[in-house]
């Protein structure tokens, strides 16, 4: 415990310390500016029943339960000429009609500042800390029924400064990012890590609704324990990238990249993965009442298993909103991953994941809703396999108005 509250005080610090130091920074462009500011408070929630046939993702002996969900949403903001402020909060609690064991508490804070130095230069700053479950099937480790859900606490600080404009011939954008991700149940100690990283992304324009970039990204982890067999996830990871991006307004918008990864491991029991690097995430209105979101991508994963040393994953995913009336709309999404564990007995897992849905407009505020989802992971070692399908009711205000 004081390990996590040491943590928690060392990046607090760290982050008032920047905050003040860009403050003094941006004075002048305050001074010049001054206005009196913009507050806004806003807040959501979304509240679900859930009835899934398999809620321990297994692959025999499955147990059927009902969850009632609540995910409430809390945000603030104030801007003025030169800065903006910003607080959010997110939470997801369930609970479990018969199987209680699996009853979680997911809760989410980060606040955001950005500063307006100049007109070509700013900065930003983030904090944030989580406390959130991993649910059984969503991570690459063995679901087991009867057990309760991997605990976790991450507090994350971030700097960017970016130099240039989105509407600028050229610009330059550097983030950086240090957190610290801390299990505290079911023996987890071997998945703490302290994690460093920078990204540096340049783009150039080319035309009104296009820009080329080159990105470099690397992330130092420095995992706290070995796990029980020796195994340390120790390592770096990086990324050299070309892309694109585009926004054609009321059409399409999206980021394209693709380059070369490379995980290396301290641990010289684990291989090197490394080879293509490819993100896609876009988004198309056909017409005025269709939205279409789709995106892919390639990339290095870290592993919940003792003794494995990660994988490689695949993935592609659309979805679709589609207005039937004023009122009503229809949901449908899918996504496809695709895991290969160069270090772990070769296992090869494929997961399926969809939803069709309808939602209804009953108030001006509040959405009400009916969806079904399925989940299907098969993997070659066969105790990893599950299927599982769930019905779902929700209800969705939509403040202000």
């Amino acid at each position: 415990m004081h390990d996590v509250v040491g943590s928690s005080v060392r990046i607090a610090t760290t982050f008032i310390a920047l905050v003040i130091l860009a403050a003094l920074l941006a004075l002048p462009a305050a001074a010049q500016k001054a206005e009196e500011p913009l507050t806004g408070f806003l807040f959501n929630a979304t509240t679900e029943l859930h009835y899934e046939d398999n809620v321990y993702r297994t692959r025999s002996d499955e147990q059927n339960d009902a969850i009632a969900v609540l995910k409430p949403e809390l945000s603030w903001n104030e801007v003025w000429s030169a800065s903006r402020l910003a607080v959010n909060y997110l939470g997801d609690f369930g609970r479990y009609h018969a199987e209680s064991d699996l009853d979680y508490n997911n809760n989410s804070i980060n606040a955001y500042l950005m500063l307006e130095h100049s007109t070509k230069l700013r900065s930003a700053f983030t904090l944030g800390h989580e406390r959130k479950v991993d649910k059984p099937g969503t991570t690459d480790a063995l679901s087991v029924q009867g057990e309760r859900p991997d605990k976790w606490n991450n507090s994350e600080v971030g700097v960017t400064v970016d130099y240039g404009t989105a509407g600028s011939q050229g610009q330059l954008v550097l983030d950086t990012l240090y957190s610290e991700r801390r299990y505290t149940n079911n023996d987890q100690e071997f998945r703490d890590y302290d994690g460093a990283g920078a990204m540096l992304t340049f783009y150039y324009r080319v035309t009104s609704a296009t820009r080329l970039l080159l990105e470099a990204d690397y992330i130092d982890y420095d995992f706290t324990e070995e796990d029980a067999l020796g195994g340390d996830q120790s390592g770096d990871d990086a990324k050299l990238l070309a892309g694109l991006t585009w926004d054609v307004t009321a059409k399409t918008t999206g980021v394209f990249k693709i380059g070369y990864r490379s995980r290396n491991y301290d641990d010289a029991r684990f291989s090197e993965q490394q080879g293509l690097a490819l993100f896609l995430d876009a988004s198309w209105r056909p017409d005025i009442h269709t939205t279409v979101i789709f995106g892919a991508g390639k990339d290095n994963q870290n592993s919940g298993q003792r003794g494995a040393g990660g994988s490689v994953r695949a993935y592609g995913y659309v979805a679709a909103i589609r207005d039937i009336t004023d009122l009503t709309r229809f949901k449908v999404d899918f996504k496809f991953t695709n895991d290969e564990f160069e270090n772990f007995a070769n296992r090869k897992d494929k997961r399926w994941d969809a939803g069709v849905g309808l939602e209804y407009s009953l108030l001006n505020w509040l959405d009400v809703g009916v969806a079904y989802r399925v989940q299907n992971r098969e993997s070659n070692v066969d105790i990893f396999d599950f299927r599982s399908n769930a019905i779902m009711l929700t209800a969705t205000t939509r403040f202000p108005q």
